[in-house]
């Protein structure tokens, strides 16, 4: 079969196949096949317990044949291994079950709760659940396999059950005990009463009908209760009694004083026969509030009236009722003893009043309206709830009654209403019409009651007019028979499919029947023409059909060996089974059902009931993972709804990635609810996503403002270039503050990002060089001005007294002290300032050039080290010299302003 085939295909996981149409024998196969034929329990031993499952169940169902077949004994097994869930799930597989349960006796009930969980085989489950009888235990048991393991999860559930029942009936039995206990307590204190012989009397008799069973001091308890009553009523009527004997003792009559005789007090008599009234209500209370009236009780009700009764005659004989009282306690009386004869007949008043409202046609219904006709004597108040209940359900069993005598007459209305329709029709000569509301009138007198006389007539009239239409009608009639038995002797041997041969036969006759509508027995001998045409032409149908059912057969024989396999499928599959193995299966066994088709449809029901519990059964182990799929996936959305309180939109919209990716891994749920689930999850993640666009996108505006502002920035810039009015002070200031203003901008735009840094850099570097320069420039041209003024023997004192940036006051200071100096020394400075200015010396001037630069290199000194002081030093020694050779100043000049030019 194809499902066979698909099971055939799975190797990771050692699935259950649904007999392989012609499989290739594997390995697994070969070996599970010798394990069949081993004897040896050793080498079973080590089979069984390997990780290949087939194997191990090949070997289990061995040692359990082993045991069946009385070749190893449940000891000898337990002998060989001391491992308690392999000899258990050994025993699952014999058909010995008693073997399996035995085993289990021995454990402790968490033992057996652990095996109802985790044991190998369902059976083994099943057994162990079973055997659990405390309450704890079945309640830990219920919780771990609650959507897991449905069958261990009932038996857990309805023992609990049995369990409450039993304690809540066991409560129930305490409680009229107890209740017992206080009555008799009761009764011990309480003084003489003229009933209470029948009270206690009473109360034993319902200590014996006790359903649970007393303590010995709680049975010490009531005896004492009642043997004290029993000991005030003795020691009252005993006192009664020798009252009584000495009133019949003769005395000689003394002369005595003539006193006035006892006043009797009217209201005690009358409290009495209150009492006596209230004694007898009580008693009739009782029986119908009782779960059962036996006979004993019955007995017991005669002697209270009995007794009530003599006692109202002894308060008679003291007082005279009157009449109201008189009448009343008859009329209870009376109205006891019915009661009690009707009771004689019952189980229970409340049996009674549940048969009436299940079945309110039943004879029992009388009996109950006569007992609460009889319970006229109880208040309102004072009636018990079953009594109401009794009379709610008369009344309904009433209303019910009302509405069936109006249905009925609604019914009569309903058929005269027909009859005149049917001379209607009759008077138009609508034959069928007329014969159809006929026989819908005889369908619905057929279900009255009681047809009124005048009614009968009306009906035998309409039924004479519609049998003279029925002669005229058959004269129309019989031109269309015959062309019906024309056409039906066509088609004998006609070439058409048989199937269209069958549906014109059929066409046929349902034509001929309503042609024959409301005149049977007509046309006999056309009619019997047309039967035997219509069996003629029948006979190649007949065939057909019969390869049809034998089509439906075949059919169903295949159905039921799927089901059959499917059965072994569901048996074998393993505790971590491959749900999409399963899911395949399922829709390949639907697949393969559907082929099988036409059946049967009779035959077909037991066998599609089979079919759909044991794909009921599949389908519950994938509906437990579908069931945790649905849970993780609805987690999921969760998840990704707390992701929308984000405000880091980056990292929520990688942890929604993170989650798509889970849902895809966690699996398939039920279709409906898988949709369902991802509609939620995928308008979360459009809108966490559609957030993360809205947020790009005023990043990515900000970012062009900042590019904009960037670029205008840069220009701004590049224009303080070609500004020649700006100073090398202003240039500076504007620079840093374009600068500050570049900085605070921040994050630059990521695609533009390098361009812009470096095209501000570019125009950053070269203010700053136009800066130097002009720096540079205005220091070349102080110190030309501090020359000419140096050269001009006049101008000393304006020099002292101008304001120089550029020029240090000890210079200036110097040229004010200026000395006469030798020639060497005034060389040596000049060659100096030309070796700091990077500038040669004349050759005349080289010897003396390397004497500075060896002592300049003995001091650690070297060009590259120069720096300003040594420079200012320098330039305050020379200007301190008068008079300078022209040539010499010229030289220094140049290599003063060469310096000034590179520093």
């Amino acid at each position: 079969m194809v499902i066979s085939k698909f099971f055939k295909k799975q190797k990771k996981q050692t699935q259950p196949e649904i007999k392989p149409s012609q499989p290739a024998p594997s390995s697994t196969d070969m070996l599970i096949a010798k394990i069949k034929t081993v004897t040896d329990p050793s080498e079973l031993l080590t089979t069984a317990q390997q990780s290949d499952e087939a194997l191990q169940k090949a070997a289990k169902n061995r040692f359990a044949a082993l045991i069946d077949e009385g070749q190893l004994t449940p000891q000898q097994l337990s002998a060989l291994t001391t491992d308690t869930g392999l000899i258990l799930s050994i025993l699952a597989f014999s058909k010995q079950k008693n073997l399996l349960e035995q085993q289990l006796t021995s454990l402790s009930q968490p033992q057996l709760c652990e095996q109802a969980i985790k044991g190998g085989t369902a059976e083994l489950r099943k057994t162990a659940a079973g055997l659990l009888t405390e309450a704890d235990v079945l309640e830990q048991l219920t919780k771990a396999t609650k959507g897991k393991d449905k069958t261990v999860y009932r038996i857990a559930k309805d023992k609990l059950n049995e369990i409450q029942e039993c304690l809540t009936a066991e409560a129930t039995r305490r409680a009229a005990l107890q209740q017992l206990l206080d009555s008799a307590g009761k009764l011990a204190n309480t003084p003489f009463d003229p009933l209470l012989n029948g009270k206690i009397k009473n109360l034993q008799l319902q200590w014996q009908e006790l359903e649970a069973e007393p303590t010995e001091a709680q049975q010490q308890q009531f005896d004492k209760a009642l043997t004290s009553a029993q000991k005030t009523y003795d020691e009252h009527m005993e006192q009664l009694a020798a009252e009584e004997e000495l009133a019949k003792t003769p005395v000689e009559p003394e002369p005595v004083e003539e006193t006035p005789e006892p006043i009797v007090e009217p209201g005690r008599f009358i409290e009495i026969r209150k009492t006596l009234h209230q004694v007898l209500t009580d008693q009739i209370l009782a029986m119908i509030e009782s779960e059962e009236i036996t006979e004993a009780m019955l007995n017991h009700a005669d002697e209270v009236l009995t007794e009530s009764q003599n006692e109202w005659r002894t308060t008679e004989e003291e007082q005279k009722a009157s009449k109201e009282e008189f009448r009343a306690f008859s009329h209870l009386c009376t109205e006891y003893e019915q009661l009690l004869l009707a009771f004689r007949s019952l189980d229970s008043f409340a049996d009674l009043v549940d048969q009436c409202e299940q079945d309110p046609e039943s004879s029992a219904v009388e009996i109950l309206d006569q007992i609460i006709h009889h319970l006229d004597f109880l208040a309102s108040d004072n009636q018990p709830v079953v009594v109401q209940h009794a009379q709610t359900i008369l009344k309904d069993i009433e209303a019910r009654q009302e509405q069936y005598k109006k249905e009925q007459h609604q019914q009569i209305g309903h058929i005269r209403g027909l009859i005149r329709k049917g001379h209607w029709a009759i008077n138009q000569g609508h034959l069928r019409q007329a014969a159809g509301i006929t026989h819908a009138i005889e369908e619905k007198a057929g279900h009255l009651e009681r047809i009124p006389q005048s009614l009968k007539q009306q009906i035998t009239q309409l039924s004479e007019d519609l049998e003279k239409l029925l002669d005229w009608q058959d004269f129309a009639v019989l031109p269309k028979k015959k062309d019906l038995l024309d056409k039906m002797q066509a088609l004998v041997g006609s070439d058409q499919h048989p199937e269209a041969i069958a549906n014109l036969i059929k066409r046929f006759q349902d034509e001929w029947k309503l042609l024959s509508k409301g005149s049977q027995g007509h046309h006999q001998e056309l009619w019997e023409k047309f039967h035997a045409a219509a069996q003629e032409a029948y006979q190649p149908c007949k065939k057909w059909f019969e390869e049809q059912a034998e089509m439906r057969r075949r059919n169903l024989t295949s159905r039921q060996k799927l089901v059959s396999e499917l059965n072994i499928f569901l048996q074998a599959i393993p505790e971590q089974p491959d749900f999409s193995a399963i899911e395949k299966a399922i829709n390949v066994a639907k697949q393969q059902w559907r082929t099988y088709s036409p059946v049967e449809r009779q035959a077909n029901k037991p066998v599609q009931q089979a079919f759909d519990k044991v794909m009921g059964d599949i389908q519950g182990v994938l509906n437990q993972q579908y069931q945790a799929v649905k849970e993780q996936k609805k987690d999921i959305v969760e998840k990704a709804r707390e992701l929308l309180e984000m405000d880091n939109f980056k990292a929520a919209t990688n942890k929604a990635k993170d989650l798509q990716k889970e849902w895809q891994e966690t699996g398939k749920t039920w279709r409906k609810e898988e949709q369902k689930l991802w509609k939620e999850f995928r308008a979360v993640c459009d809108e966490l996503f559609g957030r993360r666009d809205e947020h790009n996108r005023q990043m990515q505006a900000e970012f062009d403002k900042v590019g904009e502002q960037a670029q205008a920035l840069i220009q701004q810039a590049e224009q303080l270039l070609s500004n020649e009015q700006l100073s090398a002070q202003e240039l500076k200031q504007q620079i840093n503050h374009l600068s500050h203003e570049f900085t605070a901008l921040g994050r630059l735009p990521r695609q533009h990002q390098s361009s812009l840094q470096k095209s501000w850099d570019t125009a950053e570097q070269a203010v700053h060089h136009l800066i130097d320069s002009k720096n540079k420039s205005v220091r070349v041209d102080e110190w030309s001005l501090f020359d000419q003024l140096v050269q001009t023997e006049d101008a000393i004192d304006q020099l002292t007294a101008h304001t120089w940036r550029h020029v240090p006051d000890p210079i200036v200071k110097a040229v004010s002290n200026r000395q006469t100096a030798d020639t060497k020394t005034t060389q040596s400075l000049l060659i100096l300032m030309e070796i700091m200015a990077g500038l040669d010396s004349p050759e005349s001037d080289a010897s003396l050039r390397m004497q500075i630069q060896v002592e300049r290199l003995q001091q650690g000194m070297t060009q590259n080290h120069t720096n300003q002081e040594d420079f200012s030093k320098l330039l305050a020694q020379w200007y301190a010299i008068h008079p300078i050779d022209p040539t010499f100043q010229r030289r220094f000049l140049a290599a003063r302003n060469t310096y000034l030019k590179i520093k």
